[in-house]
Protein backbone atom coordinates (compact mmCIF):
# COMPACT_ATOMS: atom_id res chain seq x y z
CA UNK A 1 0.00 0.00 0.00
CA UNK A 2 2.86 2.51 0.50
CA UNK A 3 4.62 1.50 -2.63
CA UNK A 4 1.47 2.58 -4.05
CA UNK A 5 0.97 5.72 -2.78
CA UNK A 6 4.70 6.78 -3.17
CA UNK A 7 4.53 5.37 -6.86
CA UNK A 8 1.60 8.02 -6.66
CA UNK A 9 3.46 10.72 -5.73
CA UNK A 10 5.95 10.14 -8.09
CA UNK A 11 3.80 10.32 -11.01
CA UNK A 12 2.50 13.54 -9.80
CA UNK A 13 5.48 15.24 -9.21
CA UNK A 14 6.93 14.11 -12.35
CA UNK A 15 3.85 15.41 -14.55
CA UNK A 16 3.98 18.75 -12.61
CA UNK A 17 7.43 19.06 -13.77
CA UNK A 18 6.48 17.62 -17.51
CA UNK A 19 3.67 20.82 -17.32
CA UNK A 20 6.54 22.63 -16.86
CA UNK A 21 7.87 22.65 -20.05
CA UNK A 22 5.45 24.70 -22.10
CA UNK A 23 5.29 27.33 -19.40
CA UNK A 24 9.15 27.19 -19.65
CA UNK A 25 9.32 27.60 -23.21
CA UNK A 26 7.09 30.34 -23.01
CA UNK A 27 8.87 32.31 -20.94
CA UNK A 28 12.03 31.77 -22.29
CA UNK A 29 13.38 30.57 -19.32
CA UNK A 30 14.93 27.45 -18.48
CA UNK A 31 18.21 24.96 -17.22
CA UNK A 32 19.77 22.33 -19.83
CA UNK A 33 21.88 19.83 -17.75
CA UNK A 34 23.72 17.54 -20.59
CA UNK A 35 26.20 15.43 -18.76
CA UNK A 36 25.87 13.09 -22.20
CA UNK A 37 27.80 16.14 -24.15
CA UNK A 38 30.29 16.51 -21.47
CA UNK A 39 31.23 12.17 -22.05
CA UNK A 40 30.25 13.14 -25.57
CA UNK A 41 33.65 15.44 -25.70
CA UNK A 42 35.85 12.81 -23.74
CA UNK A 43 38.63 12.31 -26.81
CA UNK A 44 37.08 14.20 -29.11
CA UNK A 45 38.43 17.50 -31.69
CA UNK A 46 36.35 20.10 -32.71
CA UNK A 47 37.02 22.59 -35.64
CA UNK A 48 36.80 26.37 -34.39
CA UNK A 49 37.14 28.94 -36.77
CA UNK A 50 40.37 30.70 -36.56
CA UNK A 51 41.12 34.76 -37.31
CA UNK A 52 44.69 35.15 -38.87
CA UNK A 53 47.25 37.79 -38.03
CA UNK A 54 46.11 41.22 -40.23
CA UNK A 55 49.33 42.40 -42.30
CA UNK A 56 51.58 44.75 -40.51
CA UNK A 57 50.53 48.61 -40.47
CA UNK A 58 46.54 46.86 -40.68
CA UNK A 59 43.87 46.85 -38.43
CA UNK A 60 40.10 45.54 -39.31
CA UNK A 61 37.33 48.24 -40.06
CA UNK A 62 35.16 46.68 -37.93
CA UNK A 63 36.43 45.96 -35.22
CA UNK A 64 39.89 47.67 -34.43
CA UNK A 65 41.80 44.41 -34.01
CA UNK A 66 44.73 42.73 -35.24
CA UNK A 67 43.29 39.96 -36.69
CA UNK A 68 40.43 39.07 -38.15
CA UNK A 69 38.80 36.52 -40.92
CA UNK A 70 40.82 36.17 -43.87
CA UNK A 71 38.31 35.47 -46.52
CA UNK A 72 39.42 33.84 -49.89
CA UNK A 73 37.10 31.99 -52.94
CA UNK A 74 38.21 30.90 -55.90
CA UNK A 75 35.54 29.73 -58.86
CA UNK A 76 37.11 26.85 -60.98
CA UNK A 77 34.57 26.13 -63.96
CA UNK A 78 31.20 26.55 -62.82
CA UNK A 79 32.05 25.76 -58.89
CA UNK A 80 32.85 28.14 -56.31
CA UNK A 81 35.25 26.76 -53.99
CA UNK A 82 35.50 28.73 -50.22
CA UNK A 83 38.17 28.64 -47.88
CA UNK A 84 37.14 27.82 -44.00
CA UNK A 85 39.97 28.40 -41.84
CA UNK A 86 39.93 26.26 -38.25
CA UNK A 87 41.87 25.11 -35.56
CA UNK A 88 41.37 21.48 -34.29
CA UNK A 89 40.47 22.17 -30.07
CA UNK A 90 39.47 19.61 -27.71
CA UNK A 91 35.68 19.46 -27.68
CA UNK A 92 33.71 21.43 -25.03
CA UNK A 93 30.01 20.88 -24.28
CA UNK A 94 27.91 22.91 -21.65
CA UNK A 95 27.27 20.92 -19.02
CA UNK A 96 25.06 23.09 -17.58
CA UNK A 97 23.12 25.72 -19.67
CA UNK A 98 20.83 28.54 -18.42
CA UNK A 99 18.42 30.29 -20.54
CA UNK A 100 17.18 33.34 -20.16
CA UNK A 101 14.69 35.71 -21.45
CA UNK A 102 16.10 38.37 -23.58
CA UNK A 103 15.34 41.89 -22.19
CA UNK A 104 15.12 45.05 -24.25
CA UNK A 105 17.00 47.07 -21.58
CA UNK A 106 21.05 46.47 -22.39
CA UNK A 107 21.88 47.14 -18.62
CA UNK A 108 19.65 45.11 -17.45
CA UNK A 109 21.85 41.77 -15.53
CA UNK A 110 20.24 37.68 -15.64
CA UNK A 111 22.24 34.87 -15.39
CA UNK A 112 22.11 33.25 -18.49
CA UNK A 113 25.29 31.02 -18.72
CA UNK A 114 26.66 27.98 -20.11
CA UNK A 115 29.48 26.50 -18.46
CA UNK A 116 31.75 25.80 -19.79
CA UNK A 117 31.75 27.88 -22.63
CA UNK A 118 31.43 25.75 -25.51
CA UNK A 119 33.41 27.81 -27.96
CA UNK A 120 37.51 28.62 -27.90
CA UNK A 121 38.50 32.34 -27.59
CA UNK A 122 40.89 33.43 -30.43
CA UNK A 123 43.42 33.42 -27.93
CA UNK A 124 42.66 30.21 -26.71
CA UNK A 125 43.03 28.65 -29.73
CA UNK A 126 46.81 30.27 -30.42
CA UNK A 127 47.79 26.58 -29.03
CA UNK A 128 46.32 25.18 -31.80
CA UNK A 129 47.87 25.49 -35.34
CA UNK A 130 45.55 26.71 -37.98
CA UNK A 131 44.47 24.25 -40.85
CA UNK A 132 41.91 25.08 -43.70
CA UNK A 133 38.67 23.63 -44.73
CA UNK A 134 36.73 24.06 -48.07
CA UNK A 135 33.56 24.49 -49.08
CA UNK A 136 32.65 23.66 -52.91
CA UNK A 137 30.19 24.80 -53.82
CA UNK A 138 27.42 25.03 -57.25
CA UNK A 139 27.32 28.78 -58.69
CA UNK A 140 23.69 28.63 -57.42
CA UNK A 141 24.38 27.10 -53.79
CA UNK A 142 27.12 30.16 -53.89
CA UNK A 143 24.96 33.21 -54.15
CA UNK A 144 21.92 31.45 -52.28
CA UNK A 145 23.92 30.50 -49.57
CA UNK A 146 25.33 33.74 -48.81
CA UNK A 147 22.17 35.84 -48.76
CA UNK A 148 21.43 37.42 -45.49
CA UNK A 149 18.58 34.89 -44.42
CA UNK A 150 20.63 31.46 -45.61
CA UNK A 151 24.34 32.38 -44.07
CA UNK A 152 23.97 28.82 -42.35
CA UNK A 153 26.80 26.34 -42.76
CA UNK A 154 24.22 23.34 -42.09
CA UNK A 155 22.50 24.63 -45.53
CA UNK A 156 25.59 23.00 -47.32
CA UNK A 157 25.63 20.18 -48.79
CA UNK A 158 26.97 16.80 -46.99
CA UNK A 159 29.57 16.09 -49.37
CA UNK A 160 30.64 19.72 -50.12
CA UNK A 161 33.62 19.96 -47.26
CA UNK A 162 36.67 19.20 -48.29
CA UNK A 163 40.45 19.08 -46.71
CA UNK A 164 42.43 19.31 -50.15
CA UNK A 165 41.10 20.49 -52.98
CA UNK A 166 41.81 20.51 -56.94
CA UNK A 167 42.99 24.49 -57.04
CA UNK A 168 44.47 23.67 -60.79
CA UNK A 169 43.26 26.05 -62.74
CA UNK A 170 41.03 27.84 -60.23
CA UNK A 171 40.62 31.74 -60.57
CA UNK A 172 41.15 33.63 -56.86
CA UNK A 173 37.91 35.75 -57.18
CA UNK A 174 38.45 36.98 -53.79
CA UNK A 175 40.74 37.33 -51.57
CA UNK A 176 40.15 39.87 -48.37
CA UNK A 177 41.59 39.92 -45.18
CA UNK A 178 39.09 41.34 -42.14
CA UNK A 179 36.03 43.47 -42.57
CA UNK A 180 37.03 46.16 -45.23
CA UNK A 181 36.37 45.02 -48.28
CA UNK A 182 33.52 45.88 -51.09
CA UNK A 183 30.24 44.42 -49.73
CA UNK A 184 28.89 43.86 -53.20
CA UNK A 185 30.69 40.75 -53.48
CA UNK A 186 27.84 37.80 -52.60
CA UNK A 187 30.15 36.38 -50.19
CA UNK A 188 28.48 38.35 -47.23
CA UNK A 189 30.11 39.96 -44.15
CA UNK A 190 28.28 37.42 -41.44
CA UNK A 191 29.75 34.57 -43.33
CA UNK A 192 32.20 33.73 -40.45
CA UNK A 193 30.59 35.13 -37.84
CA UNK A 194 27.35 32.40 -38.49
CA UNK A 195 29.15 29.14 -39.19
CA UNK A 196 28.55 26.77 -36.90
CA UNK A 197 31.40 24.98 -36.02
CA UNK A 198 29.68 21.87 -34.47
CA UNK A 199 28.78 21.40 -38.63
CA UNK A 200 32.14 21.39 -39.40
CA UNK A 201 34.09 17.32 -39.34
CA UNK A 202 35.17 16.32 -36.19
CA UNK A 203 37.88 14.08 -35.17
CA UNK A 204 37.30 11.00 -32.39
CA UNK A 205 40.15 8.84 -31.16
CA UNK A 206 39.02 5.28 -31.02
CA UNK A 207 37.63 5.57 -26.97
CA UNK A 208 35.47 8.48 -28.18
CA UNK A 209 34.03 5.93 -30.15
CA UNK A 210 33.48 3.48 -27.22
CA UNK A 211 31.81 6.11 -25.11
CA UNK A 212 29.09 6.79 -27.65
CA UNK A 213 26.85 4.56 -26.67
CA UNK A 214 27.46 5.44 -23.04
CA UNK A 215 27.17 9.23 -24.40
CA UNK A 216 23.41 8.98 -25.59
CA UNK A 217 21.90 6.73 -22.38
CA UNK A 218 23.40 9.82 -20.42
CA UNK A 219 21.59 12.02 -23.09
CA UNK A 220 18.23 10.00 -21.95
CA UNK A 221 18.81 10.46 -18.49
CA UNK A 222 19.47 14.40 -18.96
CA UNK A 223 15.69 14.63 -19.53
CA UNK A 224 14.69 13.99 -16.52
CA UNK A 225 17.41 15.84 -14.79
CA UNK A 226 16.90 19.03 -17.07
CA UNK A 227 13.01 19.02 -15.52
CA UNK A 228 14.26 19.07 -12.08
CA UNK A 229 16.90 21.72 -12.50
CA UNK A 230 14.68 24.04 -14.59
CA UNK A 231 12.05 25.11 -11.87
CA UNK A 232 15.32 25.54 -9.69
CA UNK A 233 16.98 27.96 -12.35
CA UNK A 234 13.41 29.78 -12.36
CA UNK A 235 13.83 30.13 -8.15
CA UNK A 236 17.41 31.59 -8.78
CA UNK A 237 16.48 33.65 -11.13
CA UNK A 238 13.27 35.09 -9.54
CA UNK A 239 15.77 35.68 -6.49
CA UNK A 240 19.17 36.81 -7.99
CA UNK A 241 17.30 39.78 -10.96
CA UNK A 242 15.57 41.52 -8.73
CA UNK A 243 18.96 42.17 -6.43
CA UNK A 244 20.79 42.47 -9.76
CA UNK A 245 18.67 45.32 -10.95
Amino acid sequence: MNNRKLLKKVIICFSILLSCVPVSCISGRATIIDTGGAIAAIGQQQAQLREEALPEGKQSTGNNKDSDFHYRVWKKGEHYIVDIPVSYAPARYSVLNHICRSSHKSDYKNLECSIPKPHFSQDELADYPTEHLYAELSEFRYKQLFRMSKIRLHSLPDDCLRESPDLSDAELVLDIHGYDFDTREPLHPLFRTHIRPDCLPRRRTWYNQCLRPVSWVAEVVDIPLSLIATPIGWLVDAVYEPLAN
